[in-house]
């Protein structure tokens, strides 16, 4: 094997990597944006915390996500 054909593959392997670290950080960027946190604060009841419902929301999406990848 020479040292060509080692670096494509752990090429790649790093644009995987960074795409799904792209992907994720804009879900997060998405669920903690200032208009899903308002929402969830006037639609939530008073005793629910927003910022642990979007942890939830976050995992639960998380999950979906890697599912598929």
């Amino acid at each position: 094997m020479n040292n060509l054909e080692v670096e494509e593959g752990f090429s790649e392997f790093n644009k995987d990597l960074a795409l799904k670290g792209l992907l994720f950080a804009m879900v997060f960027y998405i669920i903690n944006s200032p208009v899903v946190t308002n929402l969830l604060s006037k639609k939530l009841l008073p005793s629910m915390e927003t910022l642990a419902v979007q942890s939830v929301i976050f995992g639960f999406v998380f999950y979906l996500i890697s599912i598929h990848l």
